[in-house]
């Protein structure tokens, strides 16, 4: 069922969602954090 990268929506949704939270995390808890 769900043995792909790009299976369906799930997908997309792992790949578009690690990209922009890492990104917006990442700075937001070094400044925070500073």
């Amino acid at each position: 069922m769900e043995q792909g990268p790009i299976s369906g929506g799930e997908g997309t949704l792992a790949y578009k969602l690690p990209r922009p939270q890492r990104r917006t995390a990442y700075p937001a808890g070094n400044r925070s954090s500073r």
